[in-house]
């Protein structure tokens, strides 16, 4: 460009000579350089200078944009982002075939719903709508909703008019990815083009999935019972099934079903076994040579008509009180050698013995381990969240209000020590059989300022606290407040769960569950004492010091706290309610379990 010298030098000249005619190569490359920056830096004028003139490019894909360059959609939730769908008819479009939909939907009966049909409905529509505000954007919104019969077969257009009744923000005639989770002669119903949005396929209805294998071929979810497995032929296998839940409604089976369930689905990473709890005797005798999913749960109903909670009956607390024990020394072998994550609601349990150390013992010896759930105060214990050993990152935890003291001196040693453990997500799920009752301003203060402490210096400096009940009444208690307080560090499960459901792990092909506080379905706060009460308009805290001031008054002085409180600087000038709310939780940990222990008695802590 300019410069097309070339500078010949042999081995046998003198070093004079080459010295000099690398200087001069050096001179050739640097003025090429110049040349070569010269040029570049006039291309790019001139390529500013046509855009200035002709204006932005065209025909781009905004779409593809945002998915791969700002994905707003995936950060930020549904109930905080109608701003973006009403700031024009573009940004409306855009967004809303940014959304991806999960439709579960039943068809009305003409004669009538039962009690037990209209009770479940109302759960799943209750349960809908408390998450739906939570989940992002980008979804998958999972909506609920019943067609008439005379909307059979059901077609896009019906769709989209009962989902503007719902979610009206979203132009759905732009959303191009609605998937269905439905059962077998539902999703017959459906239209031809909308097949293959199937994406879950229940009720044991797998005929419907061979019947037609090119219209359901995107289903990845099957629920199957251990009958048909078997019964299958050998060359039959559903190669795009990763996700299976097997109902095993015989209390007895025999030898290779188990191993029939990783032939007929050769791509499975997520199991779900449904049982009766007689059915306990048989499988630790035929697991010896089975090896469960990277993605494994276990469930044990004695009913399987209606939603039975596990060990309730006669038949569920005597097998497990029998055969729980022979579960750990049966499977300690290459049971639990692929597991990621295992969901085992009867570890929640109170029970104390053999069985449950051994049972921690397998847990801690699986090597790949990393989420666990739903499992009790002394399970937790077991598994020692203080030591070296303790890998996982999260954990959702069974508990009353009254244990809360016993969780935090089970954490002291990682504060002392000045250590993180590992835990990213621990799930808090409040019990309260004997009801609830308002605590006074200064336990309350305890409380809090104990999680807050766990939160911040226990756990894994990315970690949070979700917070979730089995009550309605906790949720007006001032734990569901915090994620409002700092959403850094806590979330709230909104949830109602009722006493016959529990909050559960996340599974593996999701990261780990975080709900976005909103302020639409903020708990009133009515069982509060202290600061943290809401404000009843807006989404800041109820400004108590003035009516606290004016109650000391009344009362003839201001009521002296007994919680220590060391030197921790001068309070916050600014930041508002809020950073003076976490001033005054922010005590020293050891303070805390004092103030706890010297009223421990007083009220019931265990």
């Amino acid at each position: 460009k300019g410069y097309e010298g070339v500078v010949h030098c042999s081995t046998h000249e003198s070093p004079e000579v080459i010295r000099s005619a690398a200087a001069e190569s050096r001179r050739i490359a640097t003025g090429v350089a110049m040349a070569e920056d010269e040029e570049a830096a006039d291309d790019t004028q001139e390529q500013a200078e046509a855009a200035e003139a002709t204006g932005p490019p065209e025909n781009v894909d905004l779409l593809l944009l945002f998915k791969e360059k700002v994905p707003i959609a995936d950060f930020i939730c549904l109930a905080h982002a109608r701003s973006i769908f009403r700031a024009s008819k573009v940004a409306r479009a855009l967004f809303s075939a940014y959304v991806t939909l999960m439709l579960r939907f039943d068809v009305l009966d003409p004669g009538g719903s039962s009690k037990e049909e209209n009770a479940e409905v109302r759960r799943r529509s209750q349960r809908i709508k408390a998450k739906l505000l939570q989940e992002p954007v980008s979804g998958p919104l999972g909506v609920y909703m019943r067609f008439p019969l005379r909307e059979i077969p059901l077609r896009r257009a019906p769709i989209f008019r009962a989902l503007y009744k719902v979610i009206p923000v979203v132009k759905w005639e732009e959303c191009t990815k609605v998937k269905f989770h439905c059962r077998g002669q539902l999703a017959e119903s459906l239209e031809r083009s909308l097949r293959t949005g199937v994406r879950s396929l229940l009720g044991c209805e797998p005929w419907v999935l061979q019947e037609d294998p090119w219209g359901f071929r995107n289903i990845i979810h099957l629920e199957i019972s251990l009958t048909q497995i078997v019964s299958l032929p050998e060359d039959v296998t559903f190669p795009k099934v990763s996700r299976v839940k097997v109902l095993c409604r015989d209390s007895a089976f025999h030898d290779g079903s188990l191993d029939r369930i990783e032939k007929a689905f050769p791509d499975l990473n997520r199991l779900h076994l449904v049982m009766r709890p007689s059915g306990l005797a048989t499988i630790t005798t035929l697991a010896m040579d089975f090896v469960a999913t990277e993605d494994f749960r276990i469930s044990l109903r004695e009913d399987f008509a209606g939603p039975t909670a596990h060990g309730q009956g006669r038949e569920g607390s005597f097998f497990l009180a029998s055969h729980l024990l022979t579960f750990p020394f049966t499977w300690q072998g290459n049971f639990f050698s692929r597991v990621m994550r295992l969901q085992l609601d009867e570890l929640n349990d109170k029970r104390v013995g053999l069985s449950h150390e051994k049972w921690a013992a397998a847990v801690m010896a699986a090597p790949l381990l990393r989420r666990l759930g739903t499992v009790s105060l002394g399970f937790l214990q077991l598994l020692d969240p203080t030591s070296e050993d303790f890998r996982f990152e999260e954990i959702v935890v069974v508990m009353e209000i009254e244990d809360c003291l016993r969780f935090f001196n089970m954490l002291l040693p990682l504060h002392q020590q000045q250590r993180h453990c590992s835990l990213k997500r621990l799930g808090i799920h409040f019990m309260a059989p004997d009801g609830v009752s308002k605590p006074d301003e200064e336990v309350e203060l305890a409380f809090c300022a104990g999680w807050y402490c766990v939160a911040t210096t226990c756990l894994d400096p990315k970690g949070f606290i979700m917070f979730s009940q089995g009550q309605n009444q906790l949720m007006e208690s001032a734990f569901f407040q915090l994620p409002y307080l700092d959403s850094k560090h806590f979330s709230l499960d909104v949830v109602d769960y009722t006493e016959r459901r529990l909050a559960v792990s996340t599974p593996l092909n999701r990261a780990l569950a975080y709900n976005e506080p909103v302020i639409d379905i903020r708990p009133r706060g009515t069982l509060i004492s202290g600061a943290l009460r809401p404000n009843a308009i807006g989404d800041d805290f109820e400004d108590v010091s003035a009516l606290q001031h004016a109650q000391s008054h009344t009362m003839g002085g201001a009521k002296k706290s007994t919680i220590r409180r060391r030197d921790r600087g001068p309070p916050p000038v600014d930041g508002g309610r809020a950073a003076r709310l976490l001033y005054e939780l922010s005590l020293q940990f050891v303070d805390v379990l004092d103030y706890l222990t010297s009223r421990k008695e007083e009220l019931y802590l265990s």
